[in-house]
């Protein structure tokens, strides 16, 4: 039987946390915070990789985080949350887990409320979301990648 994990990475507005949340409810997995918890992967086959946007990258804990680890073999997804989307942000982490020896599966993003950076001074950026809509779309999207991972 295939373990899975969610390990992320939510500050500011928790926008991260509670789309990763609902996620590892909706596909029965662990929920790891590796900002705050002593966080082991060694025992999980698939990981959840989530993170918000910060500066155009994913958060540095999660990235460290990832640095120091084997992935050899094991099956990830990358997930993050941002105010705007003007370009794909999982490419640099998606190179980083490649390197790492993962099996990318894919990657899912949502818009979630920011006011990192220049947003701050502007008031935030995609006020309101994640929505119930959006998370929905997050878990179905992560399902997909699973089950086409199966096939």
């Amino acid at each position: 039987m295939t373990k899975i994990a969610v390990v992320y990475a939510s500050i500011h507005h928790q926008n991260t946390f509670r789309v990763a949340n609902c996620v590892a409810k909706s596909i029965n997995a662990d929920i790891l915070d590796v900002l705050h918890d002593n966080v082991d992967i060694s025992q999980y086959d698939t990981i959840i990789f989530a993170s918000g946007i910060y500066f155009g990258k994913f958060h540095k804990g999660l990235v460290d985080f990832v640095e120091k680890q084997s992935l050899e073999g094991k099956r990830v997804i990358a997930f993050y949350t941002c105010g705007m989307r003007f370009f794909d942000y999982a490419r640099g982490f998606r190179k980083q887990l490649l390197r790492q020896g993962a099996v990318y599966l894919g990657d899912v993003y949502c818009r979630g409320y920011d006011t990192y950076g220049i947003w701050g001074k502007l008031g935030g950026v995609a006020k309101n979301h994640p929505t119930d809509k959006d998370i929905d779309h997050v878990a179905e999207s992560i399902g997909r990648l699973l089950l086409k991972d199966n096939l």
